[in-house]
């Protein structure tokens, strides 16, 4: 068989080594009409002001730019250091791990000398790193290995009519990045020259190491734009995620040790990465379905496993009659810059590639990343997608490029992979998933079938139409005894269901799962699951040690016979609410044998009964609920005192997350049952008034505790602790701060510690007392002591 990998290798030379001191005439090379990013953005500008505001005018000594990948961090990085560094005869030593990412910047450097200009005659480049060690250049490219072997000295450096300026610090790596900072403190002349880092990296609390890093630059971040800023300004195209599931690794085996490693560790280890990259039926099913879809993905960039898969991966195209090549760090400079070239003029259109791309090597009018390589680091994931976000700027009309995302069933091992944490970050409302082109099997179509006449009968239990609300798919997870069950995820609760599922991978690593308990009245009471089958996940998934999987499924629809499945649950639930539970259990068996509708959606009589069970409680509240006397006008200042203090709780640790405002509108609405609509949309208004401006924390408690019952003040306060670990995170500041809102609230530090104790688990020092007796909540079934008001489980107060 004829390799159609394209042959690139005809007149390239066998090595390619940049000189270790070059001299440029900037007025002999290429002016600024021969590049496409001659002009800055209006965001770049205002990055190079920031840095020089930041230098000059502050006088600080260090900083920290990031720029995702694709915004073109590199050239805006370079605009700052000619014009306000070389160009006032300063040097600059520019740092970096990587070699390739150095030559990089060697490039653009040579292309950029014309922005010298009329300010300067000549650009001396130099190279320190393992093949050179000239010191001579107005600008010396260095490795950070090279500096950790020999760094030179502060007075190499102040030769030949430069004194050091600056020192840039490209894509500092957090592990390595302490040991190389202080050789460059060394060298820093007394710490004259400015220190400034450029990094890619999300500067995010949920992005691994990205804390870290404004730490090493004195706490000082400069400038930083987003993915998601520089998408809503259009200067990046909006990925279109693309979850494809392959069934090849379904069984394969894989090391389990390796398992356990990226269970704990912030990605999957390079071993299990090698171990996928050698299942051939895997890789033939991302070859078909690319081949299915090549009209669409177009000129597509890959991201493979290892080296060998990049090369195995573009042979499998080129034997399906694909242009091809492979890219990769064995190859040498000179290859390797012939095949992005290739690639860059379309002579290639699928580029199988493995490791990263410098900024300077990116090709605009990539229209497809195939993430061939899984990963669950948000961070990574945000850098391979960069490699084609590059937007109508640069490329007419490319408003959008694909993200194809294989799915290896990682999630259902504990290894949750980042796509939907990404896309849900970027507000894509475009996520798609594409299913294997197959015909559902009969205990698949029973599942879902029961899955959908459950949502709709919990829909009317509740008292609305489930003709106004779309199914999206269903969320899918393993039972103890090996059977598959699923519930269905509405459309409109998409969002709110990964939020929670993002929790689950973490506490199956770590055995700590309070945060994804306390997730399901949250859940429940924003209408996204109901809480009992949240309840039942967790705990199968406790034991299987496999997480469960959200599966888009488009023909997910209810049909008249799952209306009548559904009418017909309701009815058993109504029996059960009227004549007793136990009538109701002994109705199942007939109305499963005499009702098809029933018999085709659940295996057994059982089966039917175990569902009745789980929807039971919803309809005895509901009843509760109408037959309770209408409640008494809203004391509207107690709700303005009240929301005050839960914001003051959420704020305590910096920042109010999205889940913390979810918990005070619900416990807002649970304490002073707020049910009219009129009430909560004045709810919402005063929540967020309180929010922009936030009131008096003092004056707050003092009216509950003057105005409102003692059991109205336990509520809140137990609201308040749901308030403070509803971002699945609960720390010092916020502990403080409960502290403090419990003394105001007039709570003994017996009680305050106790009602910690119940709840939140956080005070171990504190031995929770045994109580003399239990009370019951009627709406879900949990029990708690006899003191408790509120329960920890539904959120329903369980009265005085």
């Amino acid at each position: 068989m004829t390799s159609l990998i394209v042959n690139l290798e005809e007149g390239v030379e066998e090595s390619f080594r940049f000189p270790a001191f070059e001299e440029r005439d900037v007025d002999a090379g290429p002016g600024p009409p021969a590049r496409s990013d001659a002009q800055l953005a209006e965001f770049q500008q205002d990055a190079v002001r920031a840095l020089h505001e930041n230098f000059e005018k502050r006088r600080a000594a260090t900083g920290l730019l990031c720029l995702p990948t694709g915004a073109g961090k590199t050239r805006t990085t370079l605009e700052w250091t000619l014009r306000h560094q070389v160009a006032r005869g300063r040097r600059v030593v520019w740092v970096t791990h990587r070699i390739d990412l150095l030559n990089q910047v060697h490039r653009d450097l040579v292309g950029l000398s014309w922005l010298l200009q009329g300010l300067r005659r000549k650009l001396s480049i130099s190279r320190y790193d393992g093949h050179g060690a000239d010191l001579r250049g107005a600008v010396v490219l260095a490795t950070a290995a090279a500096l950790l072997r020999g760094p030179p000295s502060p007075k190499d450096l102040s030769r030949g009519g430069f004194k050091l300026g600056a020192i840039v610090y490209d894509e500092p790596d957090p592990a390595l990045a302490g040991e190389v900072l202080e050789v460059l403190e060394r060298i820093q002349a007394d710490r004259k020259a400015l220190l400034l880092g450029v990094t890619s990296t999300p500067l995010r609390p949920d992005v691994e190491g990205a804390l870290q890093l404004p730490a090493f630059f004195g706490g000082q971040v400069v400038y930083e734009r987003s993915f998601r800023d520089l998408l809503h300004v259009g200067f990046l195209a909006r990925p279109i995620f693309v979850r494809v599931p392959l069934e090849a690794t379904d069984g394969a085996t894989l090391p389990s040790a390796e398992l356990d490693l990226s269970r704990q560790g912030p990605d999957l280890t390079q071993a299990l990465l090698s171990s996928l990259g050698q299942i051939g039926a895997r890789d033939e099913e991302i070859v078909d379905h690319w081949i299915g879809g090549a009209t669409r993905y177009g000129k597509t960039l890959v991201f493979a496993c290892d080296t060998e898969h990049a090369d195995s991966l573009a042979h499998r195209f080129a034997a399906r009659g694909v242009l091809a090549a492979a890219l990769h760090g064995r190859l040498d400079e000179a290859e390797r810059a012939a095949r992005l070239r290739a690639f860059r003029e379309g002579a290639v259109r699928v580029l199988t590639h493995f490791g990263s791309l410098a900024e300077g090597e990116l090709v605009h009018d990539i229209r497809t990343v195939l993430l061939a390589r899984p990963t669950k680091s948000v961070a990574r994931l945000l850098r391979m997608i960069g490699c084609a976000a590059r937007g109508p700027r640069l490329v007419p009309g490319k408003d959008y490029f694909n993200v194809v995302e294989c799915v290896d069933g990682f999630r259902r091992l504990g290894l949750p992979l980042a796509g939907p944490v990404v896309a849900r970050w970027l507000e894509s409302d475009i996520t798609r998933e594409m299913q294997p082109a197959r015909a559902p099997g009969d205990s698949e179509v029973r599942r879902r079938g029961a899955a959908a006449c459950a949502a709709l009968a919990w829909l009317r239990a509740r008292g609305l139409d489930p003709q106004e609300y779309a199914f999206w798919g269903e969320l899918l997870w393993l039972r103890q005894d090996g059977a598959e069950r699923s519930v269905v995820v509405l459309a409109g609760s998409l969002g709110a269901v990964e939020q929670a599922l993002a929790l689950v991978g973490p506490a199956l690593a770590s055995e700590h799962w309070r945060a994804a308990e306390e997730h399901a009245v949250i859940l429940e009471a924003s209408g996204a699951l109901r809480a009992v089958d949240w309840n039942d996940m967790l705990f199968d998934v406790r034991r299987t040690k496999r997480l469960p999987e959200l599966r888009r499924v488009t023909d997910l629809r209810p049909t008249a016979e799952d209306d009548q499945a559904s009418g017909a649950l309701l009815e058993l639930a109504r029996v059960a609410l009227e004549r007793g539970v136990e009538e109701a259990a002994s109705s199942c068996a007939g109305a499963w044998e005499q009702q098809p509708p029933l018999r085709a959606r659940f295996l057994s009589a059982a089966a039917l009964q175990s569902e009745m069970l789980r929807l039971y409680p919803q309809m005895y509240a509901q009843a509760r609920l109408r037959q309770s006397q209408p409640p008494p006008p809203p004391a509207w200042e107690d709700v303005e005192a009240f929301v005050n203090l839960g914001v003051a709780v959420a704020c305590a640790d910096g920042e109010l997350h999205e889940a913390e405002h979810g918990t005070i509108l619900i416990g807002a609405r649970k304490v002073f049952q707020l049910e009219a609509e009129a009430d909560l949309q004045r709810l919402g208004a005063l929540v967020a008034t309180v929010e922009a401006s936030p009131g008096d924390v003092e004056r707050a408690a003092r009216r509950l505790r003057s105005d409102a019952p003692f059991a109205t003040v336990l509520c809140v306060f137990d609201w308040l602790l749901h308030v403070g670990i509803a971002d699945s995170k609960f720390v010092e500041p916020e502990r403080v701060c409960l502290g403090g809102v419990a003394a105001l609230l007039g709570l003994s530090q017996d009680e305050y510690r106790r009602r910690c104790s119940w709840y939140l688990k956080i005070d171990p020092s504190v031995p929770i007392e045994v109580m003399p007796g239990t009370r019951t909540c009627a709406a879900c079934g949990a029990s708690f002591p006899d003191e408790a008001r509120f329960c920890g489980e539904c959120g329903v107060s369980l009265g005085e």
